[in-house]
């Protein structure tokens, strides 16, 4: 699925928001983001750092204003994908835009078809995502609960602030710490999650300027997309649904067409011949 909106933003000279907000450093927040556990709760908040789980909404205002949506979605791959996304941002004139992002979570599909499609377009790692990935790191490191809490924030807001390298630098020291992964080490061993997060952050680095991302008035995560797949899925997955596989592509066609803010459904079934809501009939003489 991808996400295609027009935004309303204003640029900056200056960072509008130089600290993480308020949700990044709310620990209940972070564990429900990252799917982490809350049994911990009462340990976490009764030591060291506290969570701020009532905290106010941020002061600074500067995140995009979201004006137009629409979407496409499809069951096939990359391939096909990447060019259904390119066609539909074509046909809403994208190019045509001063500013441009292509926000995306890591994975090399995405930035593919940001290579081919969108090289024009500002590419952007979705933060949270980044997030998700210190999380892990500052976790399997060890250490009492405040201070794998404290890890964090201090690699999550140097993130945040664009000193990705500072944190890759640190990450590089506990891998040498910690030591090499050996070859039969499962993928939960603390050195081969470390390893992992090592690996997502050096990969994404240049994606990660989000100071400059936010003097743009560009966005930085990917909260519309993931919203937009929460919509879909209230239509395609659940209870007692099931779809073969051009049943599934059908359905996905028309809840992308309901889901988008150009009518495009209606303006089809308008356009149709016959009537707009029963299949016309063909007499045979």
């Amino acid at each position: 699925m991808a996400c295609l909106v027009t935004l309303s933003s204003r640029t900056r000279e200056v960072d509008p928001q130089p600290e993480p907000p308020a949700c990044f450093l709310d620990r209940n927040h972070v564990r429900d983001m990252t799917q982490c556990p809350r049994g911990e709760q009462s340990q976490s908040t009764n030591e060291g750092t506290p969570s701020v789980s009532e905290s106010k909404p941020d002061v600074v205002n500067w995140q995009p204003e979201r004006l137009v949506r629409t979407c496409v979605a499809t069951t096939h791959d990359s391939e096909v994908f990447g060019r259904l996304v390119g066609a539909e941002a074509k046909a809403r004139n994208f190019g045509s835009a001063t500013r441009r992002a292509f926000v995306a979570d890591g994975q090399a599909y995405n930035w593919a078809i940001h290579k081919r499609w969108f090289a024009g377009y500002v590419a952007v790692v979705d933060f949270v995502h980044v997030l998700g990935y210190v999380w892990q790191a500052a976790s399997v490191i060890g250490g009492s609960e405040a201070e794998q809490w404290d890890r964090y924030a201090k690699w999550m807001g140097g993130c945040w602030q664009g000193r990705v390298s500072d944190v890759l630098a640190e990450l590089d020291g506990e891998q040498e710490r910690m030591g090499r992964v050996p070859e039969d080490a499962d993928a939960t061993d603390p050195r081969a999650v470390l390893e992992r997060v090592r690996g997502y952050l050096r990969n994404n680095v240049d994606r990660m300027k989000y100071p400059e991302y936010r003097r743009s008035g560009l966005p930085v995560t990917s909260s519309w997309v993931e919203s937009l797949i929460k919509e879909i899925n209230y239509r395609v997955r659940g209870t007692e649904k099931f779809w073969n596989e051009s049943g599934a592509e059908s359905v996905l066609q028309v809840r992308a067409a309901v889901l988008s803010d150009d009518e495009r459904l209606a303006k089809h079934l308008d356009a149709r011949p016959g009537s707009a809501f029963r299949r016309p009939i063909n007499k045979v003489a």
